[in-house]
C-alpha cells in the first residue's frame, strides 16, 4: 500500500488539569472565639449588683454623716463619724467600680490579643496563598507551552485498504482540495493517477500544478479542444467500436436494450463496409448514405468510392422499418455533434494510449452544446471501461479517479468498479448527488465511503442511515421544584416573688460625769441610765413576667436532569447538510471493525504547525 494521505484528523490534545499535580488551595479557616464567657458572667453579675451596692453605699454613707451631724448637739458622741462615712463612700465606690471594670479588662485584652493573633494568621494564609497562585500560573503557562507543542492534526489513511472509495456530495472546491490532498501523497510515492474530470470545474489543476513542481511529467488532455473526437475509437477493432458507439450514444436511463440493439446493427453494417479507420465524420457520412441523404459526388467526403459502393449495396436491407429509420435519423443528428468537432480538428489524433499508465494524465471534456457534452462524456467514460477490460490483471498500477461521474448511472459505474477490480486499478468515484440509483454502491464490500457536504435533505438522510445508528444518552426532561415554609411561635412567662424579714435591737447605755475645780475637788456629780429597743419588720414582693415570639420563612428550589437512552443517528443529516466545504466523514470497514471518523482535505493544513507526520494509532 503506498503512503497515501485522504486528509488530516484533529485531535484535541489531552492534558490534566493544574489542579491534578498541585496541593488543594490553601482554605481560611476562622478559630473559635476566644473564651470569655466566665469573665462576661461576672461582669453581668457586677453590673447587676452595682445599683444595689451604690444604694448600699449611699445609706451606709449617709447615716455616718447624719450620725457626725448629731455629734456637734451632743457632747456625748463620739468623733470621726465624719471621716469614716467619707472613707467609707470613696472605698465603696471604689470597690463596685473596679468589680466592673476588672472583667471588662479581661475581656478587652483577651479580644485585643485575638485580633492579633488573627491578623498574624491572615498574613501568613496570604503570603501562602498567592505562592499558590503563582505557582498553578507557572504550572498553567508550561502546559498552555506544551499543549501549543503537541499533535493536533494527524494524517488519515485508510485501514482497509479498500481497492474502491465513492465519495458522495461536496463541491468543486472541495474536490480540488480532497484530489489536490490524496493526488500529491499518490505522486509523491511514485503511483501513476490518471483523473477524468466530467465537472467542467478544472479540479485537478491544483494537482498538475504540484506535480509539475515535483517535476513528474503530467499531461493534460481536454477533449475535443486538445484532440478529436475520433481518438476514442484508435486502436479499436470493429466489434469494440460497435459496442463504443452503442454504449455512448444511449443515455443509463435509455429506452431499453432493444433500441441497443438496433443501434449496434445498424453501427455494424456501416463498420463492416469500412476499409479505413472509423471515425465519427464517416459514420455520419455512412449513415447519411443508408437514410439516401449523402451525394457521392459530394466533394471533401471521406469515404471512398468502393466504401460508399458497398454501403449502397446494403441500402435496401437497412432503415425498411419505422423504428429502423427513427435510430438511422437518431444516429446520425447525435454523432453529427462529434463529427462537427472532427472537422474542425481533424489533424489532432492522439498517437499511442488515451491515458499512459507511467505518468499523471488529467483528462477533462468541455462543449458549449450540453448534448454534445453530455455524449462525449458518455463515450470517454465507455472507453475508460474498455481499456480496463482489455488490461490483463496486474499490469495496471494505476489510480484512476472520475469526477462528476452522476450522469453514467449506477449500472455503468458498477461496470467500471468491476474491470478496475479484475484489472488491479485503484478506483476514485467521486459523485456530486447520492441518488437512488447510486446508492447500491455504497457498503460494498472492497469499498470505502466518503461523505461530504448533501445540501439535499432527502440525500443527506440516506447518507446518515449509512454511517448508522447508535445508543447515547440524551436530556429528556428538566423539572424545577419551588417551595416555601412559614414557622412562628410564642412564648409566655411569669414569676411571682414574696419575702417577709423581722428584726429586734435592744441598745442600754450609762453615764457618769464629775465636775472638779481647780484644787481638785469634786464639787458635783452626775449619772444616767439609757435603754431602747427597736423592732423592725420588712415584707418585699416582686413579679416579673416576658412575653417573646418568633417568625422564620425558609425557600427552596430543586433543579432536576433526566437522560433517556436513545438510538439515534451517530451523524445527524442536518450536520451533513453544514459540513465546511473540505470537511468530511470517512467510513470504511476492515479487520478492526467499522470505523467512521471525520477528516479534512484542506491542503493549507500541511503548513500548520504541530502537523504529525504519521496517523495517530
Amino acid at each position: 500500500m503506498p503512503q497515501e494521505r485522504w486528509g488530516w484528523e484533529y485531535v484535541e490534545p489531552a492534558s490534566e488539569p493544574p489542579s491534578a499535580s498541585v496541593a488543594p488551595r490553601p482554605v481560611w479557616q476562622e478559630l473559635p472565639p476566644p473564651d470569655v464567657a466566665r469573665w462576661a458572667s461576672r461582669l453581668a453579675a457586677a453590673r447587676s449588683k452595682l445599683p444595689t451596692r451604690l444604694v448600699t453605699i449611699a445609706v451606709a454613707a449617709s447615716l455616718l454623716f447624719v450620725a457626725d451631724a448629731l455629734r456637734g448637739n451632743s457632747a456625748y458622741l463620739p468623733s470621726g463619724f465624719l471621716v469614716l462615712g467619707v472613707a467609707v463612700l470613696v472605698l465603696g465606690l471604689c470597690l463596685s467600680l473596679l468589680s466592673v471594670w476588672r472583667p471588662s479588662r479581661r475581656i478587652k485584652a483577651t479580644m485585643r490579643k485575638a485580633r492579633r493573633h488573627r491578623q498574624g494568621r491572615m498574613v501568613a494564609f496570604q503570603i501562602e496563598d498567592q505562592r499558590w497562585q503563582s505557582h498553578v500560573r507557572a504550572l498553567e503557562e508550561k502546559e498552555r507551552r506544551e499543549r501549543e507543542s503537541m499533535r493536533r492534526w494527524y494524517p488519515l489513511r485508510l485501514q482497509s485498504g479498500a481497492n474502491r472509495v465513492d465519495i458522495f456530495g461536496g463541491t468543486p472546491d472541495g474536490w480540488a482540495s480532497l484530489i489536490t490532498t490524496l493526488g500529491a501523497s499518490l505522486v509523491s510515492s511514485g503511483q501513476a493517477v490518471l483523473v477524468v474530470d466530467f465537472t467542467e470545474e478544472h479540479v485537478a489543476d491544483g494537482l498538475v500544478e504540484f506535480a509539475l513542481q515535483q517535476g513528474v511529467q503530467a499531461h493534460h488532455v481536454n477533449f475535443p479542444v486538445d484532440i478529436a473526437p475520433s481518438a476514442l475509437l484508435a486502436g479499436l477493432r470493429s466489434d469494440e467500436v460497435v459496442d463504443l458507439v452503442a454504449d455512448g450514444v444511449r443515455a443509463p436511463n435509455g429506452e431499453g436494450m432493444d433500441h441497443r440493439s438496433i443501434d449496434s446493427a445498424v453501427v455494424r453494417t456501416v463498420v463492416e463496409q469500412m476499409d479505413q479507420a472509423p471515425t465519427f465524420r464517416r459514420l455520419v457520412e455512412g449513415l447519411g448514405i443508408l437514410r439516401r441523404t449523402y451525394a457521392s459526388n459530394t466533394e471533401g467526403g471521406s469515404l471512398s468510392s468502393v466504401e460508399v459502393r458497398r454501403l449502397i449495396d446494403h441500402v435496401d436491407v437497412v432503415g425498411h422499418t419505422e423504428q429502423e429509420k427513427n435510430t438511422l435519423q437518431f444516429l446520425t443528428e447525435t454523432l453529427g455533434l462529434l463529427a462537427m468537432e472532427d472537422t474542425s480538428s481533424a489533424s489532432r489524433h492522439m498517437c499511442g494510449p488515451l491515458w499512459p499508465p507511467t505518468d499523471m494524465t488529467v483528462v477533462t471534456t468541455s462543449a458549449r452544446h450540453h448534448g454534445r457534452k453530455e455524449l462525449l462524456d458518455r463515450l470517454v467514460f465507455h472507453r475508460l471501461v474498455h481499456d480496463m477490460r482489455s488490461s490483463s490483471a496486474g499490469t495496471a498500477r494505476n489510480v484512476v479517479v472520475v469526477a462528476g461521474a452522476d450522469q453514467l448511472g449506477g449500472v455503468g459505474l458498477e461496470r467500471l468498479a468491476k474491470q478496475a477490480r479484475r484489472a488491479g486499478v485503484r478506483l476514485i468515484l467521486l459523485l456530486e448527488h447520492l441518488r437512488e440509483d447510486i446508492e447500491r454502491l455504497l457498503g460494498s464490500s472492497d469499498s470505502a465511503t466518503i461523505v461530504m457536504r448533501l445540501g439535499n435533505a432527502k440525500e443527506a438522510a440516506r447518507a446518515a442511515e449509512y454511517i448508522g445508528r447508535g445508543h447515547k444518552f440524551v436530556l429528556s426532561q428538566l423539572t424545577k421544584q419551588v417551595g416555601r415554609t412559614f414557622s412562628t411561635g410564642t412564648a409566655e412567662s411569669i414569676g411571682t416573688q414574696d419575702g417577709a424579714s423581722d428584726s429586734e435591737s435592744t441598745n442600754d447605755s450609762t453615764s457618769r460625769s464629775r465636775n472638779l475645780t481647780g484644787n481638785w475637788r469634786l464639787t458635783g456629780r452626775s449619772h444616767s441610765t439609757t435603754s431602747g429597743t427597736s423592732t423592725s419588720t420588712t415584707t418585699s414582693r416582686s413579679r416579673t413576667w416576658q412575653s417573646t415570639g418568633n417568625q422564620s420563612t425558609a425557600d427552596t428550589t430543586n433543579h432536576g436532569t433526566t437522560e433517556a437512552r436513545v438510538y439515534e443517528f451517530t451523524v445527524e443529516p442536518t450536520q451533513i447538510q453544514g459540513l465546511p466545504v473540505t470537511a468530511y466523514i470517512l467510513i470504511e470497514t476492515s479487520d478492526h471493525g467499522r470505523r467512521v471518523v471525520m477528516g479534512d482535505c484542506n491542503p493549507g493544513i500541511s503548513l500548520l504547525p504541530n502537523v504529525a507526520p504519521t496517523p495517530r494509532r
